[in-house]
């Protein structure tokens, strides 16, 4: 009996739709009956467990519409662009279960149900999208039911669209139902629309989704529970406290990666034709000789009276008392071929499972057994996961722990040396290398100081001289370590770059190669009220600011990190405000890193609807990246000044590039090359592809390209 519904005081008969996840049911199948073959010695475990699933959602749903969504392989995945390592753990599938995809597909031939996939994309994603158009559909009401193993698919459950789970069934059903947000959260603790969070902050193994490193679902749903989603998490990261304060921030980027990965499409382009889409009558001829090839005699017995009942049906008209016995005995022998395959279903399965256990007693993380769990759906399985989980969390704890105690029993080690060292050898170094001052001690020294200078490093830090002044660098922990013997919070000295300074003879007599050539700075009262207004604006981005000297920076962003794991060239963290309020420096370009699509987008828009109009190159160079200089402080300039002053033609000049930033810059020479590792819509300017940044591109392009030209 199909669902009814109150509407207006009419009661309205509901359609009903059934998507397959096809992939879900045919793992399903085979490790239910693994090791199943006919008299031929075929596999057909898999394919046996499919037909008997497939019967029992006609016999329990009696679709009016049906569909099969199928996955297309990994490599071809649009979502391994967004994270490499997405499902790259997963094993290879069964050769048992490869051997049978062809007699499934067969299968769904002879039931004429119609099969769809998605060039780059997942079945969940083609799963979401005909569910949506089926509940929105404008000539007819609804209901669809999604046949799955995947909990991912609760996001889509909306009053209209449903989740019948594999295996988890009861007397009353084959399957579980989750129909309600209530259910949705006895299910996995959260509401439909707050699933892409929770995967978010916990991963999926299964998937290779990364998640929060030590967020297990408890804490993830007790955070989304408190704060709504990940930005409200973010928002308010000063409330959560200890190692969770710390792995959110740490892993805030991966955070954000794994709910997009999570969040299944709903708008992907696919046929929705309502008319090919219809489950009617099925192939009988194709299916008996398949049925008949695998020696399953019981579908084959089956198929053929159900032919015989409906070619009965054509020849003759009966009674409405006698369609209703027909009926009542049709029912009362699918309900005894019913129990009769359950009974059977569930014995294989006890045996099977009976034998991975005496061979598997130990599941220790492969992921063989997360693929086992996810499509197997047992209880038991179920509660061993959460034990193993629990123990594995708490193992990592004191991994973890340990490896802190370790880390700083070293660190005191070290700092202790270091100071004795650094003690010892204080005099020493004030009578070779000169006065030992702290950084910002330095900065009034350095400005008197004649431009030719030398530079040492000593164990101290950077020894600088003129022929009048001497002096040694330190950062102010080091000062105060020599000054009063405080052994606590020893560091290293802080790097910098020094420009235009130099400790080679004949560069002092011809001091060209570091000269300036040509400069546009940013107007200095512009870059300051730029710089205060998007700190203001945007509290976690990260902002770099580029002077004659240094790499300044107000918060260390997981955005600023990564920059400086790329250039290892040392930032200096200021107070943007006491730095304009104190200085007064040639500020050359600020930059935004920001990976977080949605923060990204923002700030662009709020950055070209604020300073658009000023005297601004604003570009995107990178992924997360947005570069602010001076309109006229542009590569493509730059270029041109040397094409000038050196008197060269186009065809002499080459450039290499490997982001947006660089597009403009093509145009001015005559050899475009491009790495490796750029974005296509900068690949297709291209003279020659070399390797990537990390290979060494630059010197192979010189070697292969241009002393070739």
């Amino acid at each position: 009996m199909k669902t009814k519904i109150k509407k207006e005081k009419r009661t309205v008969k509901l359609k009903r739709a059934v998507i397959l996840d096809t992939s879900a049911i045919m793992y399903r199948s085979h490790f239910a009956l693994m090791g199943m073959r006919n008299s031929s010695g075929m596999s057909t475990g898999a394919t046996f467990g499919f037909i008997n699933t497939l019967e029992s959602v006609i016999r329990e749903f009696r679709p009016d519409y049906l569909v099969a969504c199928l996955d297309v392989k990994r490599d071809e995945l649009e979502r391994t662009e967004e994270l490499e390592t997405y499902k790259a753990h997963r094993e290879s599938m069964p050769e048992e279960l490869v051997m049978q995809i062809d007699t499934i597909m067969k299968v769904l031939d002879g039931y004429r149900i119609p099969k769809y996939k998605k060039a780059g994309q997942e079945a969940d994603d083609v799963i979401a999208t005909f569910a949506t158009k089926f509940s929105n559909d404008a000539d007819e009401q609804i209901e669809v039911f999604i046949i799955t193993g995947d909990k991912d698919l609760a996001q889509l459950v909306d009053g209209k669209i449903n989740i019948a789970l594999l295996g988890k069934g009861d007397k009353n059903s084959a399957f579980k139902h989750i129909r309600t947000d209530e259910d949705v959260v006895e299910y996995l603790g959260v509401t439909p629309d707050k699933i892409p969070d929770l995967f978010g902050l916990m991963g999926d193994k299964s998937d290779g989704i990364p998640g929060v490193t030590g967020i297990g679902p408890k804490n993830g749903v007790k955070l989304i529970t408190a704060y709504g989603n990940l930005e409200g998490i973010y928002e308010n990261i000063d409330e959560i406290k200890g190692k969770q304060k710390e792995k959110l921030l740490t892993d805030r980027e991966n955070a954000f990666i794994s709910r997009e990965l999570a969040t299944v499409k709903k708008e992907l382009n696919v046929e929705y034709d309502k008319n090919k889409l219809k489950f009617e009558e099925k192939d009988f001829d194709s299916l008996l000789k398949l049925y008949e090839e695998l020696d399953f005699k019981r579908f084959s017995k089956a198929i053929q009276e159900e032919r015989e009942k409906l070619q009965s049906e054509d020849q003759k008209e009966v009674t409405e008392g006698e369609k209703g016995i027909l009926e009542k005995n049709k029912r009362l022998n699918e309900e005894k071929l019913e129990k009769e395959r359950l009974e059977q279903e569930k014995e294989e399965i006890k045996r099977q499972e009976l034998e991975y256990d005496r061979e598997n007693p130990i599941f220790d993380g492969i992921s063989h057994f997360y693929e086992q769990v996810e499509y197997e759906h047992n209880s038991e399985m179920d509660k061993k996961m959460d034990e193993i989980q629990e123990l594995k969390g708490k193992l990592i704890v004191e991994y973890e722990d340990q490896k802190k105690k370790a880390e700083e029993n070293v660190m005191e080690s070290q700092k202790s040396e270091k100071t004795r060292k650094v003690k010892g050898e204080k005099v020493y170094f004030e009578r070779n290398y000169g006065k030992v001052v702290s950084w910002n001690e330095a900065y009034s020294v350095i400005e008197k100081m004649d431009k030719k200078v030398a530079i040492f490093e000593n164990m101290l830090g950077i020894s600088i001289c003129d022929e009048k002044t001497n002096i040694v660098l330190l950062d102010s922990e080091l000062q105060d370590i020599l000054q009063n013997g405080n052994q606590e919070n020893v560091e290293s000295g802080v790097q910098i770059n020094l420009f235009a300074l130099s400790n080679n003879a004949d560069e002092k007599k011809n001091n060209k190669k570091n000269t300036i050539l040509h400069s546009v700075p940013l107007e200095y009262n512009l870059a300051r009220r730029m710089v205060l207004d998007i700190r203001n604006k945007f509290e976690n981005i990260g902002i770099s600011l580029y002077d004659e000297s240094y790499w300044n920076t107000d918060l260390e962003t997981m955005g600023i990190k990564r920059e400086y794991n790329i250039v290892k060239v040392g930032y200096k963290i200021v107070n943007f405000k006491n730095y304009f309020e104190n200085t007064n420096k040639t500020i050359y370009k600020v930059s935004f890193i920001e990976h977080d699509e949605e923060v990204f987008k923002k700030l662009i828009d709020y950055v070209e609807e604020n300073y658009s109009k000023e005297q601004l190159t604003i570009q995107k160079s990178l992924s997360g990246y947005l570069e602010i200089t001076h309109i006229n402080a542009k590569k493509s300039k730059g270029i041109e000044y040397i094409q000038k002053l050196e008197k060269l033609k186009k065809n002499e000049l080459a450039a290499f590039g490997d982001g947006q930033n660089d597009i403009p810059m093509f145009e001015s020479v005559g050899h475009i090359v491009v790495m490796e590792n750029a974005t296509d819509d900068v690949k297709k300017y291209a003279d020659f592809i070399t390797k990537s940044n990390n290979d060494d591109g630059v010197a192979y392009a010189i070697e292969k390209y241009i002393k070739n030209i």
